[in-house]
């Protein structure tokens, strides 16, 4: 089964690129994001060591996690946000695996594994290709103010916590250039695509 780990940075248009390849190739894909709301949903296994230490005041009325109040405390404190990677990486990592082993015995060819933090867990390491997707800082601190209706500051303390888009270009194998239309980005996905899968085909992979 040939891996390839989809990463970005905040606010770079990694869901973008998720979304067209299901579109157009129905492509098999774990989101490591919707996992990680699956194990912090009420009950669920990370949720009670996650209340325990950050405390009643981040929860809904209805109980649930209000994961922007989370957000705003992790993105302004290291150690928190080092907390919560703590309590959650290791039970994403743990889902990742037993997931990727069912698509094995299911004899998928190519899987995805969405994640923005690939690099910061070292998970690149898991896969075959990374693709990058990727915009310049301004880009990404534009598009993260207006998605979030943030202050450029809060943009700023987000987009440092984690590594660097010009870092993680050095880890990429394909890096998709989002800084223009959604149309060139498009041709960018579709053609990266298809030189994949005919590399798996023709070399049986």
């Amino acid at each position: 089964m040939y891996i390839i780990g989809l990463t970005g940075g905040i606010a770079s248009g990694k869901s973008s690129v998720s979304n067209i390849l299901k579109q157009e190739f129905k492509a098999n894909i774990i989101d490591l994001d919707v996992v990680a709301r699956e194990i912090t949903t009420k009950n669920s296994l990370a949720y009670t060591d996650i209340i325990n230490y950050f405390g009643p005041n981040i929860l809904e009325e209805d109980g649930q996690i209000n994961r922007k109040k989370l957000g705003k405390i992790v993105f302004a404190d290291r150690d928190a946000k080092k907390k919560l990677e703590e309590i959650t990486h290791f039970r994403i990592l743990e889902i990742l695996e037993n997931r990727l082993d069912q698509a094995k015995k299911n004899n998928t060819k190519l899987i995805f594994i969405d994640s923005p933090l690939l690099i910061e867990t070292n998970w690149h390491n898991k896969v075959n290709e990374v693709w990058l997707v990727y915009v310049n800082l301004e880009t990404q601190i534009s598009r993260l103010m207006e998605r979030d209706t943030i202050s450029y500051e809060d943009a700023i303390k987000r987009i440092e916590s984690q590594i660097s888009l010009e870092e993680k270009r050095k880890y990429a194998t394909v890096i998709i250039n989002n800084n223009d239309s959604f149309e060139k980005t498009k041709e960018q996905v579709i053609s990266s695509y298809k030189n994949t899968y005919n590399l798996i085909k023709n070399h049986k992979l």
